[in-house]
């Protein structure tokens, strides 16, 4: 089963990039990872999809490199991290410009590290899924 995304990996971008679906005011096409003098800066995505069983979801976490995807491991561990999460997903409307809410949705963070090691992980955007359509037997 294909499962929706509104925010893609690009494998042919760069190195690979992430790219949004509808960029919104002030949100980028594509957030392609950048090098500087030690301190790079790469993205990752976080996504809660439907599990096999009623009510169980899995929680998908990817990253352009293998540290971005350990700073997505990093941020969902983080109490305070997911508080703020959770005031934003809380202030959508029901049907707003980044989908309409649902328990299913990505959202993109942007990762800083230095030597293959995470120094931070931060929020920069969502985007709600559509729930899946249970298949027919």
């Amino acid at each position: 089963m294909r499962l929706p995304s509104g925010i893609h990996f690009d494998p042919d971008v760069a190195s690979g990039c992430y790219l949004l679906d509808g960029p919104l005011s002030g949100e980028q096409r594509a957030y392609i990872p950048t090098s500087g003098t030690g301190v790079h800066t790469s993205y990752a995505v976080l996504t809660p999809w439907p599990g096999k069983q009623a009510k169980h979801r899995i929680l998908y976490l990817s990253g352009v490199t293998t540290w971005a995807t350990q700073g997505a491991a990093e941020f969902v561990i983080h109490p305070d991290r997911l508080t703020d999460l959770q005031q934003r997903l809380a202030q959508d409307p029901a049907d707003g410009p980044k989908g309409t809410k649902s328990l299913f949705f990505q959202v993109l963070l942007c990762v800083e590290g230095k030597n293959n090691q995470v120094r931070s992980a931060h929020y920069l955007t969502h985007r709600y899924l559509p729930a899946p359509v249970p298949p027919q037997l």
